[in-house]
């Protein structure tokens, strides 16, 4: 044995105990002891997977309740009583929206009513929706309802690429998102459009999802918040409280409909200028910023040429 062999083995036996017990080398040296339920969920979560388990939850859950207690007390200690008011808003939000509209307009939780779909999409004759509706509008007498898109959004996204493996459910209901990014003119989602379609090296032209910065994924997010807003005109419910509003002035309570986008990046939320309400009565001041409309793109045998802005009154 030359003197290198007699190093690696003293420092190999110098470090044994260290090896031994640590459980990257031997993973059955720890405890034998039955891995609790939150520790179960992470060890078997795959790489890449969210780090929140049941005992995420239980924790979260703990420290709401021990606010609500110290609120409560602060109450109780000065006397202060607290009176709940009807919320004066329903939001038509998106399923996978990262903000609910508590934390973007930070106001008080109970102060809204929700109702979520796979990107904020409406359609006459859908049960929920129109359940939710007419709740919001009957029972806690809303003064807005708000379609709320977001930029980024999956569902929007997957209206786009569309994968082969999509369930039938999810293809059903996006296809009318589909249907507007194949037909719409307008300049953003021309040119991504136009962007994907087969060329050389790839026949079958871009199937991944365009990053989520991209001007016509942006677009489609917005023309897909108009899409819902113009559908919610044909709503039977809305269209009676307009007509009983114009015949009873002051005895119904105005209805008015709004499309806002929040993006998720700065927090911004911008107005698409496509608000209504009883014919008649003037919109009520909103003021978000409102969001400038581009040009639309016809096409001819000379190539593509500018066209005239999309009337949102009319289909494409």
């Amino acid at each position: 044995m030359d003197l290198v062999d007699v190093l690696i083995f003293l420092m190999m036996f110098s470090l044994s105990p260290l090896v031994s017990s640590h459980p990257l080398f031997y993973p059955n040296s720890v405890s034998s002891a039955p891995a609790h339920e939150g520790q179960k969920e992470h060890a078997n979560a795959s790489n890449g997977s969210t780090t929140f388990t049941l005992e995420t939850l239980f924790a979260g859950n703990q420290r709401f309740r021990d606010s609500r207690k110290s609120k409560v007390a602060i109450r109780s200690s000065e006397h202060i009583e607290e009176t709940e008011e009807a919320p004066a808003f329903m939001f038509l939000g998106c399923s996978d929206h990262k903000f609910t509209p508590h934390r973007i307009f930070d106001a008080p939780e109970g102060s809204f009513f929700m109702h979520n779909t796979i990107a904020n999409h409406y359609e006459v004759g859908d049960d929920s929706a129109e359940a939710s509706l007419a709740f919001a509008a009957e029972s806690i007498h809303v003064h807005h309802i708000i379609v709320l898109g977001h930029y980024g959004c999956k569902g929007v996204e997957t209206a786009i690429t569309m994968p082969s493996k999509t369930s039938k459910f999810i293809k059903g209901w996006i296809q009318p998102i589909a249907d507007l990014y194949r037909r719409h003119r307008r300049s953003e989602i021309v040119t991504l459009r136009d962007s994907r379609m087969p060329q050389r090296g790839k026949p079958h032209g871009v199937t991944e999802a365009p990053p989520s910065n991209d001007p016509g994924l942006h677009a489609l997010v917005e023309e897909n918040v108009k899409l819902s807003v113009a559908a919610l005109k044909s709503n039977e419910m809305i269209s009676a409280m307009h007509i009983e509003s114009r015949r009873n002035p002051g005895k119904t309570k105005d209805i008015f409909v709004h499309g806002f986008v929040h993006d998720e990046t700065t927090g911004d939320v911008v107005d698409l200028g496509v608000s209504f309400g009883p014919p008649g009565k003037e919109i009520p001041h909103v003021p978000f910023p409102r969001h400038k409309r581009t040009e639309n793109f016809r096409r001819s045998d000379g190539g593509i040429k500018k066209g005239k802005d999309w009337d949102f009154g009319k289909k494409q």
